[in-house]
């Protein structure tokens, strides 16, 4: 009798043992209401802002400024500055990007440089922002302001050739961190 119950204490033991295991195993949460996908974290607004300024209207009369831009989603525009500052904000949705403008100076046709003086001294100010705008994060960059005395024609030709071209573009990589690009994607 003693080996039957032995025999017996193993049934009862595997049986309430593989009970267990559907019992506990049927306890999951069956809650239809969850997402399945949960919405990816907020990743932030890749993002370029953009300011120029070499003056205000009185230089305009000496000085022709035409403003040729890529936004961060690649669409060029080209514009001639009528008043300063000139500014472009641009966002996109996909990274990498690359925004940036150039600037081109030139003489103003007809603009007399015969005087002996000028009554300008302007202040070249360049505000560029570029990142990752995420839970209202600033955006590094690049700012330089340098004064500009256009005292006389010898100046103001020596300020065109030394600004006649700038360049200011910049990348942001598949990691949200930015630089100066490598590579101007002008048309």
């Amino acid at each position: 009798m003693k080996y039957f119950c032995k025999q017996n204490r193993f049934a009862h033991l595997a049986i309430v043992v593989t009970l267990c295991c559907f019992i506990f195993g049927a306890c999951s949460n069956d809650d239809d209401d969850t997402d399945k996908n949960p919405p990816a974290p907020d990743k932030g607004t890749p993002t370029f802002s953009f300011s120029y300024s070499i003056g205000d209207a009185e230089l305009l009369k000496y000085i022709d400024v035409t403003i040729i831009s890529i936004d961060a989603s690649g669409n060029q525009k080209t514009e001639k500055v009528s008043s300063f500052p000139w500014t472009q904000t641009s966002t996109t949705d996909n990274l990498p990007c690359t925004a940036g403008y150039r600037v081109k100076l030139s003489l103003k046709e007809g603009a007399d440089l015969t005087k002996a003086t000028y009554p300008i001294s302007q202040v070249l100010n360049i505000n560029n922002r570029y990142g990752v705008v995420k839970d209202n994060s600033e955006l590094s960059g690049y700012n330089s302001t340098s004064s500009l005395a256009l005292k006389d024609a010898a100046t103001a030709k020596l300020i065109l050739e030394r600004h006649a071209q700038s360049d200011f573009f910049y990348t942001l990589n598949e990691d949200g961190k930015g630089g100066a690009a490598t590579e101007i994607p002008l048309k």
